[in-house]
């Protein structure tokens, strides 16, 4: 029957994840033609496959002309049975929709095979049903944002533009971040590659192979608002963010070729947990904060590409602060994330603490982990050290995480401020700042002293664990005497 098929019909095949997708029918349709159309991958998979071998076809490898593609196939069609190769599903954000368009239902037959959304939740063993489909390929969305807002399971195909570094970072500008990002590449091809994270905001920069297709999921905890209007969270103590049975063995591990390993697990703001038995529209369980902890792990904290103080580090600086009292005031300066102001106020119950950072996206982060924790007694200020300073209320304790250039003036102004027998701490890992911040204590009679931390952390290997050094810090600590 298929050898008899009449010309002036175009045959619209998907290939599928890989050509390997292909049935026998498909490859029959495929050997039985005149004209191959197809992509420069599908038909090189083609020729290597045998199926064409002896058969006297032409070839016509789609570009970025596909106005020249419809009227060559136009052309030829009444006198060649044509075949086009299409990349998944041909009616999936792909070519066989165009064709209907141009020549009519009755003059296309589709033959669909898997799609890459298909075969992307397949290898996450993740179902979709529910989920909203987007393609970014080769178009804008104007509504983009509204939509990511709205929604808790998203698939998403790129292009060589629309990448997933530049989904990441358009999340971050919206300020989402309720989502996990499964990256998956070469999918159905012995290069596939599966990458999970749980902050979207360590893609950016990042390089991935094409093709590549981005699934969203929200969080398990995150529920959206029932109104429709600005997602609500609630605090969340599991801190353990599962990944679907069998994943683990499909992500890509850290070496030379993938230098970037899927992120730590980490908790948003407020989370709301579900309440399972009122799944139909209960208003959800409430949790308590997290319990806090010296040298916490960086995974429970938001923070921006790694600009976190270390768990070691930061259990060294509460150390060398010497909390001994429970209202002290204290002052985090460049506080970045805000993890030492979160420990900090663990000890400091009665007092007030005031983080000061000059990022305005750092100062969502700082505000992110206030309301994790349930903190009340942090205040957030966002400016450019050293100006201001001199506002802020007389500290009992600083903490200097940040500075740059101005690290001097800013030691200096903190040292005048800080009360009678009050502690400063400062962290650096630049030579020239550590001199500086140590020559303005000890130029202003504090009793300092100097420490430098090497860290090494272990990573796994196949047969055992290495171990990793981080950059080394110096902490300068000083009593005003």
């Amino acid at each position: 029957m298929i050898l008899e098929k009449h010309c002036g019909s175009i045959d619209v095949i998907g290939v599928g994840l890989s050509f390997g997708d292909l049935t026998e029918k498909h490859k029959k349709i495929i050997a039985c033609a005149d004209l191959v159309v197809g992509g420069k991958r599908h038909l090189q998979q083609t020729m290597e496959s045998g199926v064409l071998k002896g058969v006297p076809c032409e070839t016509l490898t789609i570009t970025g002309d596909i106005n020249s593609i419809i009227n060559t196939i136009r052309d030829r069609k009444e006198h060649s049975r044509i075949v086009v190769l299409a990349s998944g599903d041909p009616l999936f954000n792909g070519i066989g929709s165009t064709l209907i368009t141009v020549f009519g239902k009755e003059s296309v037959q589709i033959h669909p095979n898997i799609s890459s959304i298909a075969g992307a939740f397949a290898a996450i063993k993740e179902p979709w049903h529910d989920a909203t489909l987007l393609s970014l390929h080769g178009k804008d969305i104007d509504n983009l944002a509204e939509i990511l807002k709205k929604n808790l399971k998203i698939a998403i195909l790129t292009d060589n533009k629309k990448t997933p570094s530049w989904l990441a970072a358009f999340l971050v500008d919206e300020n989402i971040f309720h989502f996990n990002m499964y990256v998956l590449e070469n999918l159905g091809t012995q290069k596939q590659q599966i990458y999970f994270f749980d902050d979207v905001s360590v893609v950016e920069g990042k390089n991935f192979a094409s093709p590549n297709v981005v699934v969203l999921m929200a969080m398990k905890s995150f529920k959206p608002d029932s109104m429709g209007g600005e997602k609500k969270y609630k605090p969340l103590n599991n801190l353990e963010s599962v990944m679907p049975d069998g994943v683990n063995n499909q992500i890509a591990k850290n070496d030379h070729d993938k230098p970037f390993l899927p992120s730590k697990p980490s908790c948003p703001e407020n989370l709301t947990i579900p309440d399972n038995e009122n799944h139909l529209g209960g208003q959800g369980k409430v949790l308590q904060p997290p319990l806090i902890f010296s040298g916490m792990p960086e995974s429970m904290f938001f923070h921006e590409n790694g600009l976190i103080t270390k768990p070691e580090v930061r259990a060294v600086v509460l150390s060398k602060l010497e909390l001994i009292n429970d209202n002290h005031l204290f002052w985090d300066l460049g506080a970045g994330s805000g993890s030492v102001s979160v420990e900090v106020s663990r000890f400091i119950p009665a007092g007030k603490l005031y983080a000061v950072e000059k990022n305005i996206r750092r100062i969502s982060d700082i505000r992110q982990n206030i309301e994790k924790f349930g903190i009340e007694n942090i205040h957030v200020l966002q400016m450019e050290l050293p100006c201001g300073m001199s506002d802020l209320p007389e500290p009992d304790r600083v903490f200097i995480g940040g500075g740059g250039r101005n690290i001097d003036d800013i030691v200096r102004i903190a040292g005048e401020r800080l009360a009678l027998n009050g502690v400063m701490v400062v962290n650096t890992v630049l030579l020239q700042s550590m001199n500086m911040a140590f020559d303005v204590m000890k130029n202003m009679g504090f009793d300092t002293s100097l420490i430098q931390m090497h860290v090494s952390v272990s990573r796994k290997m196949p047969f055992g664990e290495r171990l990793e050094a981080q950059n080394p810090v110096w902490i300068i600590s000083g009593k005003r005497i």
